[in-house]
């Protein structure tokens, strides 16, 4: 294995591990809220993805603004509403999706 291979390998490796955190992150966090992650995971990650589709947002992006609304508001069908909110304002004014997660 060449140097390049080594670096591409540990770039997939570490963003395995990135997703895997941010999954477990999110999962935690509507469990502590008192929702079943279980009802609500399809739903959730169907609206994660769909949102990544449309608006080409790297789905983990969503998913820890989602994870971040939820923690405030408790519910999941309003986070994900938040969280698309958040998604059209990053875009509209040029801003982050962490910056406009915040607004919202």
């Amino acid at each position: 294995m060449n140097s390049d291979d080594g670096r591409k390998h540990d770039g997939k490796e570490q963003a395995a591990q990135e997703s895997e955190r941010v999954q477990k992150n999110l999962e935690r966090t509507v469990k502590t809220t008192g929702a079943s992650y279980e009802k609500y995971a399809e739903q959730i990650q169907g609206t994660i993805d769909k949102t990544s589709k449309l608006a080409a947002v790297d789905d983990e992006d969503l998913a820890e603004s989602f994870t971040k609304l939820q923690g405030s508001t408790k519910d999941v069908s309003k986070a994900l509403e938040g969280m698309q909110l958040a998604t059209d304002i990053a875009a509209a004014r040029g801003i982050s999706l962490e910056a406009a997660t915040k607004a919202v």
